[in-house]
């Protein structure tokens, strides 16, 4: 299945996370999203129904808390 986004609209959200085994545990459990294997930065993607919902991943090291990122569709980056 391929998902389309409007131009202007949110495509993807991610968080940064200090303990991101910590909020996969507490995001599995508060919205039933299982997590694919982990690459080799450690990064997962949640899913729900198999579908692609967010991604979670190490916060550097000046985070001292989580934080979420949201990513918006452009057609042109430079405008």
């Amino acid at each position: 299945m391929t998902v389309s986004y409007p131009f202007g609209a949110p495509c993807w959200v991610e968080t940064l996370q200090p303990d991101p085994d910590a909020a996969m545990a507490f995001f599995s459990e508060l919205m039933d999203w299982t997590f694919d294997e982990g690459g080799p930065n450690g990064y997962r993607t949640a899913r729900v129904d198999g579908r692609r919902v967010a991604g979670i991943g190490q916060a550097p090291a000046m985070l001292d808390r989580g934080a979420w990122i949201t990513y918006v569709l452009v057609a042109d980056l430079d405008q």
